[in-house]
């Protein structure tokens, strides 16, 4: 009876709480959802927009190994040098300084790099074809760590940028799905757990407290048998109601 009433008050519970922790397998490739946001082919999402800027780069002026400075910025675009609707910028120490855009926002797109894992590849034509991957590296104790290297092969027009940090990561947390059932299926559910809580305790106090045997068990048998000709003369009553009123009709 413990387990019958245990089982009982779980059906009967309105809201189901399932908890599941889900483990993060090596990304093989990223569905773009924004400039900023894709979509990995483990079912998560990696979201850069807290790391956004709103008119200028969240990270400016970045020195790289060969003296030039980059500039990118998530999600929106900027301006710098003169140039407009950046993604990315190279700029390159002289006088005046020179500016360059390598990348446009609605340029982007992920991809899975071999040996470097994922990254964000923005493009721009201004005087040749430019190229600015930006390498997204996990790290879920790290806010943000930004790297320029610069155009590593000289000459290519294609420039490596790294960011470390933990929007770069897919969603590990445990998630709770909440299902809230509808007021009919509560009713109905209801109703049978009481149904059935009638049956089984009133078949127990017929056997063991009245000693009935056979279909006497049943509580209220006289009852329950008489039930399908209740139903059945319900039926035939409002089948002749339904008949006499479309005989007044076409009278």
């Amino acid at each position: 009876m413990a387990t019958l009433s245990l089982y009982i008050v779980s059906i009967c519970f309105p809201v189901v709480l399932l908890t599941a922790r889900f483990t993060q397998s090596a990304i093989t490739k990223c569905e773009k959802i924004s400039s900023c946001s894709c979509k990995t082919n483990n079912g998560k999402v990696i979201d850069l927009s807290p790391l956004a800027g709103v008119g200028t780069p969240r990270f400016k002026d970045k020195m790289s190994p060969s003296g030039d400075l980059f500039s990118w910025n998530p999600c929106f675009a900027f301006s710098e040098g003169g140039l407009s609707g950046l993604a990315a910028c190279q700029q390159r120490p002289a006088l005046p300084p020179l500016f360059y855009n390598t990348g446009s926002q609605d340029s982007a797109v992920f991809e899975v790099d071999a040996s470097k894992g994922l990254q964000v590849v923005y493009t721009a034509t201004t005087d040749v074809l430019r190229t600015t991957k930006v390498t997204l590296k996990c790290d879920h104790n790290k806010e943000q760590e930004f790297t320029a290297q610069g155009e590593v092969t000289p000459g290519v027009a294609v420039y490596d940028l790294t960011l470390v940090s933990k929007y770069c990561c897919e969603d590990e947390r445990e998630i709770t799905v909440t299902v809230t059932l509808s007021i009919g299926s509560i009713l109905i559910i209801v109703f049978f757990s009481a149904l059935l809580m009638y049956l089984l305790t009133g078949s127990v106090v017929q056997k063991y407290g009245r000693k009935a045997a056979g279909r006497e068990i049943i509580p209220n048998y006289v009852f329950w048998s008489s039930v399908p000709g209740y139903i059945k003369s319900g039926f035939i009553f409002t089948g002749s109601c339904i008949k006499r009123t479309k005989t007044y009709d076409n009278i």
